[in-house]
């Protein structure tokens, strides 16, 4: 998610399904960026993980998985 002109922080979104783990079903990165001169800055990454149903936590959370 951006501002309206992309000029302000973004945001980006990233979710990995159908990993070859029995225990973690997907995992989601988020990565936010602001505005640096003619680029983008990485400001902040953050890794969360959903577990397989029975192995865990159902919704996206930095705990582990079983």
């Amino acid at each position: 998610m951006s501002s309206p002109e992309g000029g302000g922080p973004t945001t980006v979104t990233i979710v990995q399904e159908g990993l070859a783990d029995d225990s973690v079903a997907a995992v989601r990165t988020v990565l936010r960026y602001e505005p640096d001169g003619d680029g983008w800055r990485l400001v902040s990454s953050e890794q969360t993980q959903r577990c397989r149903s029975g192995r865990g936590h159902q919704d996206f959370s930095p705990a582990d998985c079983v």
